[in-house]
């Protein structure tokens, strides 16, 4: 059986089996256990919770869309299939809206007509309008800077923090440069001070810009009993947690609004029948309250009053606890309606509902808070949140565990880590979605 092995996160083995059969379908056993680094092969070689719970969303996915068009279907895989790692991300959420969108108690979904470029799918309501509606990847390449520069960070850290304690720790950059966003000298500054300033009694380090603070917890406190984790700081390990932010540079909030190619929907107008709408993808590292705010600013602006598009939809799907069997991920959004426009049109009263095999539903961005680490007001920045946590064992309680990007885990008296009966993931990251 294709489930053989997997972590059933559906919770009816024979459900998640036809959902594998449908990624099967379309792609082929063969295809799928070729060696690479093709987003969905890894997922398929991997036998975890979260590579399952990835599986059954994008089988889930599938399936809805064979439903509405099985031609379709079989076109978006196989330029899912032949695009690089980059380029398959607005496939995807193609397959996504269409399939959150399909929920026939109050809309239905087909794809735009071939050749037609302003919009990827039509949302048929229940009365007879309809909802154009362009699907959007906002990739930003700064983003992947952002994480890969975070991530050297993460790295010098591990290196210089203290055994036995738990060392949180939270960086954030000012606004100070002219593009706000920080430059090479401020990142190489950063890397060259930090083992210093880790080494330091200070809480809190003022360095050209960058504020970093930390605090230690040591064996006398249990760190997570509100998260009903028992354990103190294991005595021979080194913990640590990071959060960092660094401000968006100058340039993101109109390259964001050039993303959405908004002029495309020039040639269609909107009516008391037709709206035209945008689902965007945002990537993890920026707040929806940024990307929604953006938008207003623009949209407000009295010469972009008549762009015909009336609706955003922001969406941001975010996992937020993982387990050794057991996994949750929030389907995190933001619908931004242009209401007096709406009137306006006399298009009525809008009920938009989205639909997901697994997952909870979450207006905004998943809380950033964790552990005593402070967190700034202002959301026009990057976010980063990583670490890595040994707690000592207390009685039986032995977990491994992922939350908001940190792995929790036990550690025996002497030291040594625990396996469980299902593989663990290596990162709670996204691969797919």
């Amino acid at each position: 059986m294709l489930t053989d092995g997997r972590v059933d996160v559906i919770g009816d083995i024979g459900k998640f089996e036809e959902i594998l059969g449908k990624i099967v379908k379309y792609f082929g056993i063969d295809w799928l256990e070729i060696p690479g680094d093709h987003p969905l092969r890894l997922l398929w070689k991997r036998h975890d919770a979260l590579s399952s719970l990835e599986l059954s969303i994008f089988g889930d996915c599938i399936n809805q869309s064979e439903k509405f068009d099985e031609g379709r279907t079989k076109v978006f895989a196989e330029k899912i299939k032949s695009s690089d790692p980059k380029g398959i991300r607005g496939y995807v959420y193609e397959l996504i809206a269409g399939s959150a969108f399909q929920n026939p108690g109050y809309h239905t979904v087909e794809f735009a007509p071939l050749g037609q470029e302003a919009y990827d799918l039509v949302i048929n309501l229940n009365n007879g309008k309809k909802i154009n509606l362009s699907v959007k990847n906002l990739g930003i390449d700064r983003c992947d800077d952002f994480n890969r520069k975070s991530r050297e960070i993460e790295s010098i850290i591990q290196c210089n923090i203290t055994s036995g304690f738990l060392t949180n720790i939270s960086i954030i950059k000012d606004k100070t440069t002219a593009v706000f966003y920080p430059d090479i000298p401020d990142w190489g500054n950063l890397k060259t001070e930090l083992p210093h300033i880790l080494k330091m009694d200070s809480i809190k380090t003022e360095l050209n810009g960058w504020t970093i603070s930390k605090s230690k917890t040591g064996r006398s406190i249990e760190p997570f009993l509100d998260m009903g984790l028992k354990g103190q700081p294991h005595n021979s390990r080194a913990s640590y947690l990071l959060m960092l932010f660094a401000p968006l540079h100058r340039n993101d909030p109109q390259n964001f609004i050039d993303k959405l190619e908004l002029s495309k929907f020039s040639g269609f107008p909107e009516s008391d029948t037709s709206l035209n709408a945008i689902f965007v993808h945002v990537p993890i590292e920026i707040n929806l309250n940024t990307c929604e705010n953006k938008i207003k600013e623009y949209i407000d602006l009295e010469e972009n009053y008549n762009i015909p598009v009336s609706i955003f939809i922001l969406y941001q799907p975010t996992v937020i606890n993982v387990d050794e069997d057991n996994i949750a991920l929030a389907h995190c959004y933001k619908f931004f309606f242009r209401k007096e426009r709406m009137r306006e049109l006399e298009f009525g009263t809008l009920d938009l509902r989205c639909n997901f095999i697994l997952g909870i539903p979450k207006v905004g961005s998943a809380p950033l808070s964790i552990a005593g680490i402070g967190e700034t007001n202002d959301t026009d920045y990057y976010f980063y949140s990583s670490g890595h946590v040994y707690l000592q064992q207390v009685g039986n309680n032995i977990y491994k565990k992922y939350f908001n990007g940190n792995l929790i885990e036990t550690i025996s008296d002497d030291g040594n880590e625990y396996t469980f009966a299902y593989p663990f993931p290596s990162s709670d990251k996204l691969v797919l979605l």
